[in-house]
């Protein structure tokens, strides 16, 4: 079994976010937990090997395409991944992509990478203030990607 640190290091991999962002969230715990019950222990274990292997042995250029040769090719990794990264981003567990989903908490919607990634704010939770309709969205910084 991983624990949750190593979960976080694949998630931000997966996601293209800082570890920052995503503890940030305050959901790491309650992902992790959500993960671990669903994806299945055969998976978990195969998913988190080739994370290892590819952490371990590649440097950060080089694991984009390392994931995608060896996670994202395999049907079942690519699955499990794939589920993180909709979890990270928009707050719902996926039992079976692309339908069976669930918010898995009001905070992980509310928190979900999208807003973020889209330079918005979730409707009705987060309001950006008085007559923030009439200004432009904000530029990314230079260096961000969004």
């Amino acid at each position: 079994m991983t624990d949750e640190a190593t979960f976080l290091d694949l998630s931000a991999e997966l996601t293209g976010f800082a570890l920052f962002d995503l503890i940030a969230t305050g959901l790491t715990e309650l992902y992790f937990t959500t993960a671990v019950a669903d994806i299945g222990p055969e998976t978990w274990r195969r998913l988190f090997d080739a994370w290892h292997d590819i952490a371990r042995d590649l440097p950060p250029a080089d694991r984009p395409a390392a994931i995608a040769d060896r996670i994202m090719a395999v049907p079942a990794l690519a699955d499990a991944a794939q589920r993180i990264i909709a979890l990270w981003y928009v707050g719902s567990w996926y039992s079976v992509l692309p339908g069976g989903s669930q918010v898995v908490s009001a905070t992980a919607y509310v928190e979900g990478l999208m807003w973020k990634a889209i330079g918005s704010h979730p409707m009705g939770a987060k309001p950006q203030g008085y007559a923030a309709w009439a200004t432009n969205p904000p530029l990314p910084a230079a260096g961000e990607n969004r």
